[in-house]
């Protein structure tokens, strides 16, 4: 099974590719250790449903702008351009699913929007994929804010990792995503695939596992 050039490496991606596939699901997530491919299989999904099969109209990302240790603070531009220092992971696998970074400028251009999360109430997203990313530092309220923006035909992909929670007001047990994950297997358009295999780097796999 390969999605948009990618073939899953593990039993975990294998089944994370086909939820993010299937139609009939409208809210997946992929909760995993870093480097377990989360954003590459999110993106790849999203590309292809896109791209080849029109499923969808575009992909849409948001996430929290939640630094690692102390806030940058002021960051300069407009809104798009305030949110792109928080995109880097974005940035990274597009580029390797797409091509150079001129490719990957052009579809951000056309089939691919970055959205501040704080601008999001009251939207209503029709045939839309969206990601939300990071998960585990956003609070529950801000989820549903996110969640109750789908409409027709969008599916939402929520990733995360609940040992990486850098919002200083959450825990381990009290963000969002530990919340979606006491959902598993409780309706059938809502699926949660645990990723635990790390693909990126076997030095990647050491840090994430053992400091």
């Amino acid at each position: 099974m390969k999605v948009f050039g990618i073939k899953p490496k593990c039993d975990s991606q294998k089944e994370a590719l086909k939820q993010l596939m299937d139609a009939s699901v409208d809210l997946v997530v992929l909760e995993g250790i870093a480097g377990s491919g989360k954003t590459l299989l999110a993106l790849a999904a999203g590309l292809e449903q896109v791209l080849e099969s029109k499923q969808y109209k575009e992909i849409l990302f948001t996430r929290a702008p939640v630094a690692v240790g102390d806030d940058l603070g002021f960051l300069p531009g407009d809104i798009n351009e305030k949110m792109h220092p928080w995109c880097g992971g974005l940035f990274d696998n597009l580029e390797y699913l797409i091509g150079d970074s001129k490719q990957t400028e052009a579809f951000i251009a056309s089939k691919l929007k970055i959205l501040a999360m704080q601008h999001m109430r009251g939207r209503s997203l029709n045939q839309r994929y969206l990601i939300i990313d990071e998960v585990q530092n956003i609070s529950l309220s801000q989820l549903k804010v996110l969640i109750t923006r789908a409409g027709e035909n969008t599916k939402v992909v929520c990733l995360g990792d609940t040992n990486q929670v850098d919002n200083k007001k959450l825990s381990k047990e009290n963000n969002a995503l530990a919340f979606l994950l006491q959902y598993r297997d409780t309706e059938e358009f809502i699926k949660v695939v645990n990723l635990p295999e790390g693909i990126r780097s076997r030095l990647c796999v050491w840090a994430a596992n053992k400091l």
